[in-house]
């Protein structure tokens, strides 16, 4: 969605004063000096595809990005992996442990052999892959039959070669018990480019006649390239449409985008085009169609090089990068039900390749430290734990960990009378591209007694910062992590998160705070009399935007003691600000946005 750009000369303050004093604060709308905000507080309806009865929501986790009740779907090929994840033991139990620990759901396996095995079906032996998909049920996981030949669609349907492999899949589960059964065929077949219209209608033609030779116990899955706009008649004769609205029409279960890039990006083509905007429109239309869950974003990790651009594939940026670009992608889609989780390309090349930032050891969306802080970065010390959110940020802000960021609350945290500051990338020795912090457990607590005019959580100009209380390991969108000023006094300018810029740091851009529970430091709650403009109580915040950042950069920010003259830096900005679907309570001021100047800000919601 495109945002108006806000010109903002503002000195504005939540009036989070009610229900009744200093209650509650939930879908506030407020005034503010040539501008209007609205901070939400309705939690979208889920997009939760249904679990199936044996995946449960602690074995479908959506480590990498998917959050639970989507899909983490991984491909699979045998070929010269040693040992042989389908006709061997040991590969087949690496292959089950090692992608269910990573979070993946679904395995795309592809079985194609050339030489037909004893029940005379062009696969690999029938038992190795009874026993393979036996092993990933019993870790709630579905196996997929994966082909892919680009030649495919040119063969037709009746009895050709492709046909031919639909039947063997549908002979083999009718042999097989339920829990050796494959759960679905998917398909990587398209043509190479550039492709006409005769060739789209040959594919569609081919993909209709799949999903009537397949019984519908077999699901059905596809992947496209994110371009397929072109017209197209189809059937012929009838309606023209862009190729891939024909194939979000079609009874598959999936279909895979193959918007390939090494970034998360926008929804705006102009400035990078990233995974959100070339898989967008399919989601749109799958969205507008009620197709739930219909979309996965495809996601490549192989090495290309040479012949293909970096920015393709996360190999360089290695599983952390990955992991917190695809958070961005499940947030930015999170309200259109037609978006379904992920399909990574491919287990043999990264996820079992122990090169540096895929090792076998790290496993991000699991506190596996033994610390209060897990800390992992796809640059610098690639994993770390702290007892502290302070003691993590200052291990960022020394450099230790670079690069993107995963910071993971494992445990309870009482930060004391040290605020935790995170200083900005650039700051001396901080070097890092965006940071993910989130709780991996529900009901946590982060308590401090930061001092008058201080924050608990303080974010020194810090760009692309994504605070974010939803464990992402549970079911749902909920608060999973409340943070709790304990300062016993009153009316001293502390607030419980705190974002400030100075005249050396002009940014703190891209920051948003989504499902947190805040909870400020005003006493005498419903004490009669008292209102958010009449006492003292009116100067303790949720969550404080202005000044006195660290002059130089790497200086801690200095105390505020003013609501009106220590606003954001001049020739700052605080763009793309977000408060979304948190709760604010026991505080004069729910969100404190002091600006200094005209367009200091070109989007606050």
């Amino acid at each position: 969605m495109k945002r108006t750009r806000i010109a903002l000369f503002i000195a504005f303050a939540v009036a989070a004063f009610f229900i009744y004093q200093f209650g509650l604060t939930e879908g506030l709308a407020f005034q503010v000096k040539r501008a209007r905000l609205i901070v939400t507080d309705q939690k979208p309806e889920s997009r939760r595809t249904e679990l199936r009865d044996d995946k449960s929501a602690e074995q479908n986790i959506g480590k990498l990005g998917a959050t639970p009740g989507q899909t983490n779907g991984l491909w699979v090929f045998g070929g010269s992996l040693i040992p042989n994840p389908i006709s061997t033991l040991a590969g087949r139990d690496r292959l089950v442990n090692t992608s269910s620990q990573s979070g993946f759901t679904d395995l795309y396996v592809s079985v194609y052999q050339s030489t037909p095995n004893s029940s005379g079906r062009l696969m690999y032996q029938d038992d190795d892959m009874a026993a393979l998909i036996t092993a990933a049920h019993a870790n709630g996981q579905e196996v997929w039959a994966a082909y892919g030949d680009p030649g495919f669609p040119a063969l037709g349907c009746g009895s050709s070669f492709p046909m031919q492999r639909m039947a063997e899949v549908a002979a083999y589960n009718a042999s097989r018990s339920l829990n050796e059964r494959f759960d679905g065929v998917v398909l990587d077949i398209e043509p190479a480019e550039p492709m006409s219209e005769a060739d789209f209608q040959a594919m569609l033609t081919q993909y209709q006649c799949f999903r009537d030779a397949l019984p519908s116990s077999i699901k059905l899955a596809t992947a496209i390239r994110f371009f397929w706009t072109t017209p197209v008649e189809y059937p012929v004769g009838e309606t023209t449409r862009p190729a891939y609205e024909h194939i979000i029409d079609m009874n598959f279960d999936n279909v895979i985008v193959m918007g390939y890039r090494d970034f998360a990006g926008t929804s705006n083509c102009g400035v990078g085009d990233g995974i959100i905007c070339r898989d967008q429109d399919e989601v749109a239309y799958a969205t507008s169609l009620s197709r739930s869950g219909l979309i996965l974003a495809g996601i490549e990790t192989k090495d290309v090089s040479p012949g293909e651009p970096e920015t393709i594939t996360f190999f360089e940026e290695g599983q952390v990068s990955y992991h917190v670009e695809a958070r961005k992608v499940a947030r930015h889609f999170e309200s259109s039900s037609g978006f379904g989780g992920f399909a990574v390309h491919n287990y043999s090349d990264t996820i079992l390749s122990d090169i540096a930032g895929w090792p076998d050891t790290l496993t991000v969306g699991t506190c596996d430290t033994g610390q209060n802080v897990d800390v992992e970065a796809s640059g610098g010390t690639l994993q770390a734990g702290y007892s502290t959110l302070g003691a993590a940020f200052a291990a960022i802000n020394a450099g230790t960990h670079t690069g993107d960021i995963a910071v993971e609350i494992c445990a309870s945290l009482d930060e004391g009378v040290n605020p935790a500051t995170l200083n900005s990338s650039g700051a001396g020795s901080a070097t890092y591209s965006s940071i993910e912090i989130y709780p991996l457990s529900d009901g946590l607590t982060i308590t401090g007694n930061p001092g008058n005019g201080f924050g608990i959580i303080q974010f020194n100009g810090s760009d692309n910062i994504a605070f974010d209380g939803d464990n992402p390991n549970t079911v749902g969108k909920n608060r999973n992590l409340t943070v709790i000023n304990a300062n016993i006094a009153t009316g001293n300018y502390s607030s419980v998160v705190r974002v400030a810029t100075s005249p050396v740091i002009t940014s703190a851009n891209n920051i948003r705070m989504q499902y947190l529970s805040l909870n400020g430091n005003a006493t005498g709650r419903n004490v009669s009399g008292i209102n958010g403009s009449t006492t003292a109580a009116n100067t303790t915040f949720g969550v404080y935007v202005g000044g006195n950042g660290g002059n130089p950069a790497t200086n801690a920010p200095t105390a505020i003691t003013s609501v009106t003259t220590q606003g954001i830096a001049t020739n700052s900005t605080v763009n793309d600000f977000v408060v979304s679907n948190n709760s604010i309570s026991n505080c004069g001021r729910g969100v404190q946005f002091l600006g200094a100047e005209a367009a200091m800000s070109n989007s606050v919601t």
